[in-house]
């Protein structure tokens, strides 16, 4: 009696420090960069469902298996190895919040990565301690996914469309591209639903295209964005509850800019007030970009003398933090050199700028960490 006692503990156990199935019931600026890559795999439509040209070559399930499994009772077996996934919740105002999650390692692991999306009582007990909530519908599932030339075209059940208001719409979508393209294969996404195109949702969100980054706003007032314009997302702070701040990325519109030009823009906006949505910046304020160029690779940031104007090493690393996240989106940025009035230096807490930084692996890595 006491063995099965302590089976069903273990379980238990094992079963609350994942990620929840679909019908389950439910950074450090120098650390190395993850290459994660997405399974290039298709699969067979339902009979009679549209593919709209993309091949069926595997068969479909409707969750992932293998993401949630009990470590094997033979000690000899080497256990799942779990990999951290950068995924989008939203926290209890309807903001989305990127945070790092482990899963097992596993074939369709941006399938599995989506069912940690959903909406169930075990993704919901998971979060909720830390201030996040899950953002696809309860019952969505994943019939399926190919991932072709950068872009992933997921196939979802109508359980994906079951909501009642414009903002859990815009969540849904900037969540489902922002996670996907987490992935290296993965650029843009294309979304059916029961092996259908729909061209635009109940709130008017076009998805007639596959959306990348590019095209959709998040944390903003609609997703599409205009004709004219381009967005930048700044990396801004926020508290999602008495106990956890999280920093997440937020989307301006902005008139077409020169590529040079978009450092200086981003360093503006994150000297700007979101007061209103309840976001803040450490960048200590009248903070400027005197200077930036690309060159092979490196973005050099010069920055005004205000930039030093802090003290301690939290606030330093979230300022590099924020810096390094909203400088990631310039074409051809693979790493940092910050300078400050035209000289290389010690940050007030230690930072050497003398050294290239590399954009942070993981964000907001603190659910399945020890705390």
């Amino acid at each position: 009696m006491k063995k099965y006692t302590a089976l069903l503990l273990l379980t238990i156990f094992l079963l609350m420090s994942g990620c929840a199935l679909p019908g389950d019931g439910g950074p450090e600026a120098n650390m190395p960069e993850t290459s994660l890559d997405a399974d290039e795999t298709e699969y067979d439509a339902p009979d009679g469902f549209e593919t709209d040209g993309y091949e069926n070559t595997v068969d479909i399930e409707g969750t992932v298996k293998g993401v949630m499994k009990l470590e094997p009772a033979d000690d000899s077996e080497k256990a799942k190895e779990k990999i951290p996934l950068v995924l989008y919740y939203q926290d209890r105002n309807g903001f989305v919040i990127p945070a790092t999650r482990r899963i097992e390692k596993v074939e369709g692991i941006a399938k599995a990565a989506l069912s940690c999306l959903v909406d169930s009582a075990l993704n919901r007990e998971t979060l909720q301690y830390f201030g996040l909530y899950p953002v696809l519908p309860e019952g969505t599932r994943v019939l399926g996914m190919t991932i072709k030339e950068g872009i992933a075209t997921v196939d979802f059940n109508e359980k994906l469309l079951e909501y009642e208001d414009q903002k859990t719409e815009r969540n849904i979508i900037t969540s489902i591209v922002y996670t996907l393209t987490e992935f290296n294969t993965i650029s843009k996404v294309r979304i059916l639903i029961n092996g259908y195109q729909v061209d635009v949702l109940k709130f008017e969100t076009d998805v007639s295209e596959p959306l990348g980054r590019e095209d959709v706003l998040i944390n903003a007032s609609r997703v599409n964005i205009g004709q004219d314009g381009m967005k930048l997302d700044v990396y801004l702070f926020r508290k999602a509850n008495d106990m956890f701040s999280y920093i997440a990325p937020v989307s301006v519109e902005v008139d077409r800019l020169p590529e040079e030009e978009i450092p200086g823009k981003i360093i503006e906006l994150l000297n700007g007030d979101f007061s209103e949505k309840g976001f803040y910046s450490e960048l200590p304020s009248d903070t400027r970009l005197m200077d930036s160029h690309l060159s092979d690779g490196m973005l050099v940031l010069d920055f005004s003398p205000e930039y030093i104007q802090y003290g301690g090493s939290a606030r330093e690393r979230a300022i590099l933090d924020q810096v390094l996240l909203s400088m990631k989106q310039i074409k051809g940025t693979e790493k940092i050199k910050i300078m400050i009035d035209g000289s290389e230096t010690v940050l007030p807490e230690g930072t050497d700028t003398s050294i290239e930084m590399k954009f942070p692996a993981l964000i907001n890595d603190i659910i399945d960490s020890e705390i």
